[in-house]
């Protein structure tokens, strides 16, 4: 398949530049994803006002080629940036946009390696689905696309490489994978811990709930185990 990586090459790629970014750093916890990009990749990060027709999109990595609208003095502009300059839409950098800002930066970081480890790739935007718009077909396969999702994993693996996500399990979590009954129920403790997990490494709940998942370190039980030891115990006879 055109520009096709598997899952395992990505995640040996993302491990081996984030391993040789850290140089046998063996204690941290979150990356250091902007360091990573400007100071180890030597890429340079730009934050714009985007004024793109889609609201969506909030990040790219430049080709060097195609013209990007953004806002300058009140006004839509063309403008194209130098090939590989990382640009950001400024809403990323409000205070409760922290984990989505480390996320978008790590997902253009990982077009950059992509393209350079496989050079079929090309400039997109990283966008966010509007839900009040009515995406086209084509909209949706440009969204969902095969570069995209790979981008998506290997951004993944950037933040939380293998060997940080075990050192957060065996700091909060007593080294175990963690429970979840059916598919995504919790009990507050495994809650809790999944909370200083992802607050430690600097992601969102959910991405570090889906990396768990994609390397196996979510231990899956019984929706009527949790019911029966959570919920109805203890309660009045």
């Amino acid at each position: 398949m055109r520009g096709f990586v598997s899952n395992r090459e990505l995640d040996e790629l993302g491990e081996s530049v984030i391993s040789s970014y850290l140089k046998g750093n063996d204690s941290c916890l979150c990356i250091d994803i902007e360091g990573f990009i400007t100071d180890f990749l030597g890429l340079k990060i730009r934050y714009v006002s985007f004024a793109e027709e889609d609201k969506g999109k909030i990040g790219l990595l430049s080709d060097g080629r195609t013209e990007v609208q953004i806002y300058e003095n009140g006004n839509a502009v063309g403008v194209v940036f130098p090939k590989w300059h990382i640009v950001l839409d400024k809403v990323l950098l409000t205070d409760n946009e922290w984990g989505r800002r480390r996320f978008t930066m790590a997902h253009e970081a990982a077009h950059y390696l992509l393209e350079r480890h496989n050079p079929l790739m090309s400039m997109q935007f990283h966008r966010v689905l509007d839900s009040e718009k009515d995406y086209s077909g084509a909209e949706l396969a440009e969204l969902l696309n095969i570069n995209e999702t790979q981008a998506d994993k290997l951004a993944a693996t950037l933040l939380m490489p293998r060997f940080i996500v075990e050192r957060a399990l065996k700091k909060y979590n007593r080294e175990k994978p963690v429970r979840v009954y059916g598919q995504t129920i919790m009990a507050p403790k495994e809650k809790l811990a999944m909370r200083k997990m992802s607050d430690s490494i600097g992601v969102s709940f959910t991405a570090l709930f889906i990396r768990l998942r994609d390397m196996g370190l979510l231990e899956f039980r019984d929706q009527d185990e949790y019911i029966k030891k959570h919920l109805v115990s203890g309660g009045a006879k």
